[in-house]
């Protein structure tokens, strides 16, 4: 009696080793998932940019809504933009004329005034 109730400890004790070893591994193979997940979605879905100050201007697109007009030696604002929702004054950086509703790219930023390009 003592040796079947030894034996069925043993057989008892390599069950609960097995069962941790199962939920440990469950465990870990839902982290690497979940790791595996989080990489995939980065890959497909591109995050914005999230550059502060002037620096984050800079290669932003816009619309014209007053036409900016050849750059000035005195940096006067000739016109204005549209930039992610808010209205910027603006200048050329080239001699290039635009007409509202043109597209524009940010190339510079000097103080609150944008310089901008024709975006292609």
């Amino acid at each position: 009696m003592d040796l079947v109730l030894a034996f069925l400890g043993i057989v008892l004790l390599i069950l609960v080793a097995f069962l941790l070893a199962a939920i440990i591994a469950g465990v870990g193979m839902a982290e690497l998932m979940g790791l595996a997940a989080e990489k995939l979605f980065d890959l497909l879905v591109p995050r914005r940019k999230t550059g502060l100050g002037p620096e984050g201007l800079i290669g932003e697109r816009g619309t014209v809504i007053e036409m900016p007009g050849p750059s000035s030696t005195d940096g006067e604002a000739r016109g204005s933009v549209r930039l992610g929702g808010e209205i910027w004054k603006a200048r050329c950086s080239s001699d290039a004329q635009m007409t509202p509703g043109d597209p524009v790219r940010v190339v510079a930023v000097e103080g609150l005034l944008l310089v901008v390009e024709r975006a292609p």
